[in-house]
């Protein structure tokens, strides 16, 4: 009986080493699994950080191009404040000029031809105002096309930020 609890007990040993090994191995496993995970977190939190940057990179941008719209906006408008202006001026000056010169007409003959020469300089300066008008018009289709483009560099800004 002696020999039979020896190998009972040897037996015994041997699960009792088994377990323990099978324990130990599966300790290793979620030990390893948990390093793994460890490493994907820490992985992730790069990840997070580099998208934070670019984040804040692209506000940035967004906002550098938000004040660019607004300084051409402001040129585009004082460019056009400067046109009026130099259209008013302009006729001003020519109807002063007119004035003038119709008042220096000294008898009706004369008169009715200084009247004739005004007309036709007249008539020239309304064409000069049509050019400065559709220069006018030429330059605010110019600043509307500006605007689109910078409203566009603005939303492709936002959408790179949102991708």
């Amino acid at each position: 009986m002696k020999r039979s609890d020896a190998e009972t007990k040897a037996n015994e040993e041997h699960m009792k080493r088994s377990d323990a090994e099978t324990k130990a191995a599966a300790l290793q496993a979620r030990l390893a699994e948990a390093q793994r995970q460890l490493r994907e977190d820490k992985m992730s939190k790069a990840r997070l950080a580099e998208a934070q940057r670019q984040l804040r990179e692209e506000k940035m941008s967004k906002a550098r191009l938000s004040d660019q719209l607004a300084e051409e906006h402001q040129k585009n408008l004082q460019q056009e404040n400067k046109i009026v202006d130099a259209q008013q001026q302009a006729r001003h000056s020519e109807a002063r000029r007119l004035d003038t010169e119709a008042a220096k007409a000294k008898n009706v003959e004369a008169a009715k031809e200084e009247a004739l020469k005004l007309r036709l300089k007249l008539s020239e300066t309304e064409k000069q105002r049509q050019a400065a008008d559709s220069t006018a018009v030429k330059l605010q289709k110019l600043q509307a096309e500006t605007v689109k483009r910078l409203e566009s560099k603005t939303l492709e800004s936002k959408a790179a930020a949102e991708g």
